[in-house]
């Protein structure tokens, strides 16, 4: 995996649990339609910020853990920069977490924030910030690689179903 596109999902966990209780957490399979700046996070005086909210399209076909979700959802999330549209376009699996607070759901007109994203990488592989496990996913440890260089745990697309 590019470290570039780890990069831009590692922060996403920090930002997602302070707008979200994390009793609502689904992973999906799917796909993303579009990402478009949002606004602009808050930020101390005298602090270094480099991240915005943005907002993703996106399409869930089957929910594999926790609550349902299904059709067309927007879905905010923390960034560095707007994510590529060939990113985009590759994303098949992700975790998000339904926002509870009705004005920030209001303001930003997203029902979920956005945990984690997967492409399917190459050799059929899907590679998540979290262990599979934390989001409910029932995947035996021998099936999950964590790499060295991200810390991101891989596992095969083969068993989410």
């Amino acid at each position: 995996m590019k470290p570039l596109r780890k990069s831009l999902f590692g922060i996403l966990g920090v930002i997602a649990a302070q707008l979200c209780d994390g009793a609502d957490d689904s992973v999906v399979l799917g796909s993303a339609v579009s990402n478009k700046y949002l606004v602009s996070a808050a930020c101390d005086p005298g602090d270094l910020c480099m991240d915005s909210y943005y907002l993703w399209v996106m399409d869930a076909r089957k929910t594999v853990a926790g609550p349902p979700v299904k059709g067309r959802i927007m879905v905010m999330a923390a960034q560095h920069a707007e994510a590529t549209s060939k990113f985009v376009r590759s994303v098949r699996l992700f975790v998000v977490s339904r926002i509870n607070n009705a004005e920030t759901r209001r303001n930003s007109k997203a029902d979920y924030s956005l945990l984690a994203a997967s492409p399917l990488y190459e050799g059929g592989r899907y590679c998540l910030p979290m262990n599979p496990n934390s989001v409910g996913l029932p995947i035996e440890a021998s099936h999950i690689v964590q790499e060295s260089d991200s810390g991101f745990f891989c596992f095969p697309s083969k068993l989410v179903r």
